[in-house]
C-alpha cells in the first residue's frame, strides 16, 4: 500500500472510525481495515451490532494495498497532525509496519493479523428510503437527550424510529421524561425500528452540510444507511433491537383533554430557568424548581437552604382561571427547551402529579414537530 490523502479528511475519517468501534454496544473492535480498491480507499471498522464502511475517492494511490491496523494508535498519531497531504506506506524493509509521513513528521505502526469485521452486504432488502439529510440528523440529535442511561432496561437505551405514510418519527425516554418528535417526509412505507441510541448517534456524525444523500435501507435484523456526498460514501449497519418498544402514546394522552394550556416564549422561559437552576446546584438534596401559573404569568421560584431565586415570564392563551403549582427537576425542562428551535412553545398541564407536555410551534412545513413528556416531583409546600 503506498497513498496520499488530505490529512483533515483522513483525520476525520479515522475519528469516525474509532468512534464506531468505541461506543457499539458489545464487543468494541480495535483493529480496523484498510484497503484500496481501483480509486478508493475503504476503512472498515465497528462491532458485532455496529458496522461501518466509509470509501474515500479524493486520494493519490501509487500502490494498492489491504491493512489490518489498531485504530486507536493511528488516530493518537495523526489527530497532532496538520491538514496537510498525510502519506501512508508499507514499510519496504518490514511488510508488517506502516509507514505515516507528513512534512518532516515520521511515525511508524505495526500492523495486526487480523480483523474480525464482516463487510456490509446489502442482502435481502425489504425496502430503501431517501430521507433529507438535515432533518434525519435533527431527529435523531433532539430525540438523543431523553435515551435511558441505565442498562437495567434494554429497550430504553434505543430511539425508537416509526415510518408512516409521509411522515418519520423518532422518540426516546428515560422514565423521567419523553420526546418524540417527527417530520413530514415522502414515503409510503410504514415500519417500526428500534436501534441503539449509540449506533444513532454515529449515524448522525456522518451526515454534515455536505451531505447529499441519505438512503434507509431494511433487511430483516438491520437497519443499513447510506451516506453519500461528491467525494466520499459512508454505509453503516445497526442491528435492530427484537424487542418491542413501549407504549408510550399512551403516555401523552390526549392533549385536548388538558384543562391548562399555556403559550411562552421559549427563550425568556429557557433564560429564567437556567438562571434559576444554579440555586439548585448548591445543594445535595433533590433539586427542584417550582412553576406558579397565574392568570398572564408564570412565576419560577428555586428555594434551597442557602439561596433562592425567583424570575417571572409572560404567558398567552391561558385557559386556566385558578392558580396553579408544579415542581419539575430543572435539567429535565432545560434538556426539553434546548432542543427545541421554535420561537414559542405550548405547555399542557393536568395536575401537579401528571406529566406536563410540551410542544412547538412549527413555523414552516418542513420544520420538526416536538413533543416533549417531563414528569414533575413531589414538593412540599
Amino acid at each position: 500500500m503506498n497513498i496520499k490523502v488530505n490529512g483533515g479528511e483522513f483525520k476525520k475519517y479515522i475519528g469516525l472510525a474509532l468512534k464506531s468501534t468505541a461506543s457499539s454496544a458489545i464487543n468494541a473492535n480495535d483493529i480496523i481495515n484498510i484497503s484500496t480498491n481501483n480509486d478508493k480507499l475503504i476503512i472498515l471498522s465497528g462491532s458485532s451490532d455496529f458496522t461501518l464502511k466509509q470509501e474515500l475517492s479524493n486520494l493519490i494511490i501509487s500502490e494498492e494495498g489491504n491493512i489490518n491496523i489498531s485504530v486507536t494508535i493511528l488516530n493518537a498519531i495523526i489527530k497532532k497532525m496538520t491538514n496537510e497531504e498525510i502519506s501512508l506506506f508499507i514499510d519496504p524493509k518490514n511488510n508488517d509496519v506502516l509507514k505515516i509521513k507528513q512534512g518532516r513528521n515520521n511515525s511508524k505502526i505495526a500492523l495486526a493479523k487480523e480483523h474480525t469485521i464482516s463487510d456490509i452486504l446489502k442482502s435481502d432488502i425489504i425496502y430503501s428510503l431517501n430521507l433529507n439529510p438535515k432533518i434525519f440528523k435533527d431527529l435523531i440529535e433532539s430525540t438523543s437527550y431523553a435515551v435511558a442511561q441505565d442498562e437495567a432496561r434494554p429497550i430504553l437505551l434505543g430511539q425508537y424510529i416509526e415510518l408512516e405514510k409521509n411522515l418519520i418519527k423518532i422518540t426516546a425516554l428515560d422514565g423521567f421524561r419523553l420526546v418524540s418528535n417527527s417530520a413530514k417526509i415522502e414515503n409510503q412505507h410504514e415500519d417500526m425500528i428500534l436501534i441503539h441510541a449509540n449506533n444513532l448517534r454515529n449515524l448522525s456524525s456522518l451526515i454534515d452540510d455536505s451531505t447529499e444523500e441519505v438512503i434507509l435501507n431494511k433487511n430483516n435484523n438491520k437497519a443499513i444507511v447510506e451516506v453519500k456526498n461528491k467525494n466520499y460514501v459512508a454505509i453503516a449497519a445497526s442491528n435492530i433491537f427484537s424487542e418491542e418498544f413501549i407504549e408510550y402514546k399512551q403516555l401523552i394522552g390526549d392533549l385536548s383533554s388538558f384543562p391548562i394550556k399555556i403559550t411562552v416564549d421559549r427563550l425568556q422561559l429557557l433564560n429564567t430557568v437556567d438562571r434559576i437552576s444554579v440555586v439548585s446546584s448548591f445543594v445535595k438534596e433533590g433539586t427542584h424548581i417550582l412553576m406558579k401559573l397565574n392568570k398572564d404569568s408564570l412565576e419560577i421560584d428555586g428555594n434551597s437552604s442557602v439561596a433562592s431565586m425567583k424570575g417571572e415570564v409572560n404567558i398567552k392563551n391561558n385557559t386556566f382561571e385558578e392558580e396553579f403549582t408544579i415542581g419539575f427537576n430543572p435539567k429535565y425542562i432545560l434538556d426539553a427547551l434546548k432542543n427545541i428551535n421554535t420561537k414559542e412553545i405550548d405547555m399542557f398541564f393536568n395536575s401537579n402529579v401528571s406529566p406536563a407536555i410540551i410542544i412547538n410551534k412549527p413555523e414552516k412545513a418542513e420544520d420538526i414537530s416536538v413533543n416533549a413528556l417531563v414528569l414533575p416531583v413531589k414538593t412540599i409546600s
